[in-house]
């Protein structure tokens, strides 16, 4: 096997664990704010949720305005959310965050067998497959979200096409795969 090839995938491979690490260490962080916020309201008062309920992939943006007295508008304090929201916010991040390392395992899998040049194989084609259904449905969830605050009830759809070019791209591999083992299969049943 090439040098430079080994690097790629042990580079992607050390990235794929980096960044599902990452993942979950700002979720604990962000699930460590909300319960924080609860015991020390005073402290974390300037920090703000920024759009926590517009439609998108991926975590709440937190931001900090010290020494404010008004929240800008379209942010949030914790203490404005209800129980219900506060627990549809933390149910929606968590679902992401799992979606995501779902996809890093498969990812990480096909790093593997590519590494010990089982390439064209069953399996990976099943892992883009699996790929492909997981980003469908982060994109499915990720194109909507809604809010009650003060009686006044949101519902917010936006496409996001992040996770459906992911879809897309795994359906594509799963193809160039499909072909790639039929001709390995030809060439070793020629030989």
């Amino acid at each position: 096997m090439n040098l430079s090839r080994n690097k790629i995938l042990y580079y992607s491979d050390l990235l794929a664990t980096g960044v599902y690490y990452l993942i979950l260490f700002l979720f604990l962080v962000f699930l460590a704010f909300i319960a924080s916020s609860y015991f020390f309201p005073e402290a974390l008062a300037p920090v703000t949720l920024n759009n926590p309920f517009n439609p998108g992939y991926g975590t709440v943006g937190l931001q900090l305005h010290p020494g404010v007295k008004k929240v800008p508008e379209n942010t949030f304090q914790l203490q404005d959310l209800n129980g219900a929201m506060l627990a549809w916010m933390i149910i929606r991040q968590a679902f992401f965050v799992w979606i995501t390392i779902l996809i890093i395992k498969r990812v990480k899998k096909v790093i593997a067998s590519v590494e010990e040049l089982k390439t064209f194989y069953q399996e990976n084609i099943e892992h883009f497959k699996q790929i492909a259904k997981l980003a469908f449905v982060g994109f499915t969830f990720s194109c909507f979200n809604f809010s009650y605050i003060d009686g006044d009830f949101s519902f917010r759809l936006k496409i996001i096409w992040g996770p459906l070019i992911l879809s897309m791209l795994c359906l594509l591999l799963t193809e160039i795969f499909k072909e790639g083992k039929q001709l390995l299969e030809d060439k070793n049943s020629i030989i």
